[in-house]
């Protein structure tokens, strides 16, 4: 990575930083009912409050930014509920909201890289937006993703579609969990390619099941009796 995009990247994490001390993420609908309280998480990696990677597709300004990261489900299961944590940057509190998401998952290519078709992609416009600080929320949606293969890496790309404004974007927030591979980022208009390495540890997200893990696991176990 060339010494400007390191500098570049870091002043995102740490500029554009938001903090919210002991807040906990809320996960409801416009009802007030839980989308992801009878699901049971796949993957989890809960937001660290500190920065986030700007993720967004401009509706009018060619400002278009991608972030990436890896994940490997523990269970053969089907995704049909996604969590995730964003944020209002560039001190724009008043931003948004976002007209919709457009979330994509592509199979790892063996060597910590995304292969270059997504197997999966969809428009999310059905999602709910919960602030947990001044300038970072929290998403849920209903995503019907494929059964996905347990121990096999995958990685997921949310961005925003919403107008440009000067005073700020939106960003994906950051996680201090660690994973097997680091995030990437595209940033074109500031010459940061498609997939460049981050210093971040990991992007915030959850990806749920309505089939539990112990099912998921007794199925496995019946199937491997009769092969």
């Amino acid at each position: 990575m060339r010494p400007f995009q390191t500098v570049f990247l870091v002043l995102c994490l740490f500029a554009t930083m938001s903090m919210a001390g002991d807040l906990q993420p809320m996960s409801t609908t416009e009802g007030g009912e839980s989308i992801t309280a009878d699901r049971d998480a796949v993957f989890c990696q809960q937001p660290d409050f500190w920065g986030m990677l700007a993720s967004q597709i401009d509706l009018v300004y060619p400002f278009e930014a991608g972030a990436i990261d890896d994940f490997t489900p523990d269970y053969d299961v089907p995704i049909s509920a996604i969590q995730w944590w964003g944020v209002y940057w560039n001190a724009n509190p008043d931003l948004g909201p976002v007209e919709y998401f457009v979330i994509s998952v592509f199979e790892d290519d063996g060597q910590c890289y995304p292969v270059e078709e997504p197997f999966y992609q969809e428009e999310i416009h059905l999602f709910t937006e919960v602030g947990v600080d001044e300038n970072t929320f929290e998403y849920n949606a209903e995503i019907p993703i494929a059964q996905l293969n347990a121990g096999q890496a995958y990685w997921l790309e949310i961005q925003a579609v919403m107008l440009y404004d000067p005073a700020g974007q939106w960003g994906w927030a950051t996680s201090d969990m660690v994973n097997w591979c680091a995030p990437l980022q595209g940033f074109p208009a500031l010459e940061i390619p498609f997939w460049s390495e981050t210093e971040s540890a990991s992007l915030a997200f959850c990806l749920y099941s309505e089939v539990t893990g112990v099912e998921a696991q007794s199925w496995s176990q019946v199937k491997s009796l009769f092969r």
